[in-house]
């Protein structure tokens, strides 16, 4: 599937120590964007940073429920973003 592979080329795409994953989750953003280019684009904005920037591409009705679940807001929007937790331990199952 092409969203695939654009995920994985973006995944495998690690310069100054960035990893960026990009998360197609509408297919109506295969046809917008060039995930080659947004994730060089993140990894320029990152600077010389170690880390990782995950970019997740979805439908207004998924924004909605994330936006309304994390900011009490029942609309989409055009952009939410979470700080990463410090020193997060991942679970481990």
């Amino acid at each position: 599937m092409e969203t695939r592979s654009l995920q994985e080329r973006a995944k495998a795409r690690q310069q100054s120590g960035v990893a960026v994953d990009i998360d197609i989750d509408d297919d109506r953003w295969l046809k917008a964007i060039d995930a080659d280019r947004l994730a060089a684009l993140a990894r320029s904005a990152a600077g010389p940073s170690r880390g990782q920037i995950a970019v997740s591409l979805s439908s207004d009705a998924e924004v909605r429920i994330l936006n309304k679940q994390y900011r009490g807001l029942d609309k989409p929007t055009n952009v939410l973003s979470f700080p990463a937790a410090r020193h997060a331990k991942a679970d481990i199952a």
